[in-house]
């Protein structure tokens, strides 16, 4: 019976590497069909897409909230990244979207190098970074989005990677620089490598130290400059804004019960490989180092209110990863003859992987906008484009560029200052989005179906004239918020 066992674990095994490469091909696919799609995937894709070319603009992304431009709650680095991307490219989503897709490969090619080298194997390395791969439905389909986060992820890995491996203090230093640079992406990245600066720290702290201290100068340099160029703005929207958003807590139990869930067989696999830490100090140490500050960092994120599943990317890597590792000490005990429980997980260890692959196959098609959605999209830039003077469209600005018109404030900005409690920065700003209504500022307001934050005000001053779609199975985004492009609002007191 236990060689039964073991032959089928051989089987289950040497088909992982194959299932692997099939998600990293499936994802690879879809991101490549929709790269060109001239649309929001995200309902948030837009809001980036202004980012990028205000900095084309030259205009300053961090200034006092207002109707004309608030940004997200991020860093620069990812719009300027993208703003180079858009000068070899054109300004589109498609330029924006190359920046994801190229970190979302590099954080591949990552994991496949981390699990590589701590086992040994270039199996296990594709299991790591197939694994991830097929976690795309799972992390929201935000791998190749026109977002933030698979450059803070590359970036990170990045720094990882060479923190893990390099000993001079040079290469310790720039792991240093990438794990400030991950920072300047995606501000959750500081709680993601802190437990892994510690583990340095304690484990080779000559050499690592380095990397501690080009970490903590870079992020500090960085923090010094933004705040002298923004008078202090960009501290407002990257960390004063976000402190004052609810937490549910709702989703501080839910992280563990239900966001984890769908990642039981390599949460199971990673704590096996954790609990046998004396076996292999060194390595479990990183392990559960990386595990930690990434767990911590998605955690953190998910249970404030908005947080969607783009923030479980840097636990999903992580946990992937760590898998890759116990199937990796799973392959040793298997080599060595190995009875009692590390004969067991070396059985369990494949199917528990094949099980979580399977677990995580989803229906690529649906990932990918259809012909529908580009004419529907055509038809209503073109009708924006025929609508007399400025229109407000709080959700998608970034359609008024495609129309000639001028872009706004998008909605999820405002809601982020209006959500965050009382001061006198959000007093002045409501009563400019009070003032704009009621004098009737724009020529025409279009409001979502599905983000209807701004209703309340819109109808102080305007009245619903129509609706923006005939159909009701067209330009929706594919992930995200299910929201588009309803209704049509004119003036109060004006003619049809």
């Amino acid at each position: 019976m236990r060689r039964r066992l073991f032959s089928i674990a051989r089987v289950l095994d040497r088909a992982l590497p194959w299932l692997g490469g099939a998600a990293i091909l499936a994802y690879a696919c879809v991101a490549l069909l929709r790269i060109r799609y001239p649309f929001e995937l995200e309902w948030m894709e837009g809001g980036s897409l202004d980012h990028v070319r205000r900095v084309l603009e030259g205009k300053p992304l961090y200034a006092e909230p207002s109707l004309s431009f608030t940004p997200f709650l991020y860093p620069p680095l990812y719009y300027l990244v993208s703003a180079v991307f858009a000068k070899l490219l054109g300004l589109g989503f498609g330029a924006l979207r190359s920046v994801s897709l190229l970190s979302s490969l590099a954080s591949f090619g990552l994991l496949f190098e981390l699990a590589r080298r701590e086992t040994r194997s270039a199996s296990a390395g594709l299991v790591a970074a197939g694994l991830f791969a097929a976690c795309f439905r799972l992390s929201g389909e935000f791998y190749d989005l026109a977002r933030v986060d698979s450059l803070a992820l590359a970036l990170l890995l990045g720094g990882v990677c060479l923190l893990r491996s390099a000993s001079t203090a040079t290469a310790q230093g720039v792991a240093g620089a990438l794990l400030a640079l991950s920072f300047l992406s995606k501000q959750t990245s500081l709680v993601a490598f802190f437990p892994l600066l510690a583990w340095a720290v304690v484990s080779r702290p000559k050499p690592r130290l380095a990397c501690t201290a080009a970490a903590a100068a870079g992020i500090g340099l960085a923090l010094w400059v933004l705040h002298a160029r923004t008078g202090g703005w960009f501290g407002y929207y990257a960390f004063a804004l976000p402190a004052g958003h609810a937490v549910e807590p709702r989703r501080i139990a839910g992280f563990w019960t239900e966001d984890l869930l769908p990642l039981l067989p390599a949460l199971l696999l990673a704590a096996g490989f954790l609990a046998a830490w004396r076996r292999r100090r060194d390595g479990a140490a990183f392990a559960g180092s990386l595990l930690l500050g990434a767990l911590a960092s998605s955690w953190l994120a998910r249970a404030h209110v908005g947080g969607w599943d783009n923030v479980m990317i840097p636990a999903h890597a992580a946990l992937c990863l760590v898998a890759a590792l116990a199937l990796g000490a799973a392959r040793e005990g298997a080599r060595a003859g190995t009875a009692g429980w590390a004969g067991a997980a070396a059985a369990a260890a494949p199917l528990l992987l094949v099980v979580q692959f399977g677990a995580l196959v989803y229906d690529p098609s649906s990932a990918i906008p259809g012909p529908e959605d580009r004419e529907a999209g055509r038809r209503l830039v073109e009708g924006l484009s025929s609508l007399e003077g400025d229109v407000l469209v709080p959700a998608h600005p970034y359609l008024l560029a495609l129309a000639g018109k001028q872009v706004h404030a998008h909605l999820m900005a405002i809601s982020d200052v209006l959500r965050a409690g009382e001061s006198e920065t959000r007093t002045r700003f409501q009563e400019e989005i009070e003032r704009a209504i009621a004098s009737r500022r724009y020529g025409a307001v279009i409001t979502d179906e599905g983000a209807d934050y701004l209703d309340a005000f819109v109808a102080s001053g305007y009245r619903p004239a129509s609706r923006v779609f005939d159909r009701r199975d067209v330009f929706w985004p594919v992930t995200g918020l299910a929201t588009r492009p309803d209704r049509l609002w004119i003036p109060a007191g004006a003619a049809e």
